[in-house]
């Protein structure tokens, strides 16, 4: 059983307007395993983080990270782990930075990249690229490429779906309900 999830961080302290925008409303119901359709928690250095169920949730739609990018920096991923499918994209200011994607369905070495990629994206690319060689190449029996948007996204906000001790801020991770907005994105 693998991931399949969408998920975005955004430095912001703007958290009425940010819960406004993204269609979602906090409970006080605990979410420490992410397992409700829409979970939420601070993140260290300012960031607030939503992870939702489903690797094409609307949350992570274009028309949603535009009007979110608008508090502050926002990273967002789309994780399909049953096709080794993985995204990561920079926003800000209501306009996508960069992208970032791996399909497995492409080839175990497909990576595109586009717009102005962070820093350290080649360091992280060359890592990945050598130890998918070192295990074998096209023939190896893991995808390590699947890594890179995922690595490049944590580098910026601090989290990756599948390490454990997250960076939570208290009281760590809640569910939300969605309003008809976030219905609609």
């Amino acid at each position: 059983m693998g991931f399949s999830i969408s998920w975005l961080a955004v430095r912001t302290d703007d958290l009425d307007r940010l819960f406004e925008m993204a269609g979602v409303t906090p409970t006080a119901e605990s979410d420490e395993w992410l397992e409700s359709e829409v979970s939420g928690s601070g993140l260290q250095d300012g960031w607030y983080f939503f992870q939702a169920l489903g690797c094409d949730h609307p949350i992570i739609s274009g028309d949603s990270l535009s009007q979110i990018s608008t508090l502050g920096e926002t990273v967002a991923c789309s994780v399909e782990e049953h096709v080794m499918v993985s995204i990561a994209e920079g926003w800000s200011d209501g306009a996508r930075s960069w992208t970032i994607a791996h399909n497995a369905q492409e080839g175990m070495f497909d990576l595109s990249a586009d717009g102005e990629l962070p820093a350290h994206f080649d360091a992280i690319k060359d890592d990945f690229v050598s130890q998918q060689n070192a295990e074998g190449g096209e023939d190896a029996g893991v995808d390590f490429i699947f890594d890179i948007p995922l690595r490049v996204a944590k580098k910026i906000c601090g989290y990756k779906h599948d390490e454990g001790s997250p960076p939570w801020m208290p009281p760590g991770p809640v569910a939300f309900t969605q309003t008809g907005a976030s219905k609609a994105l």
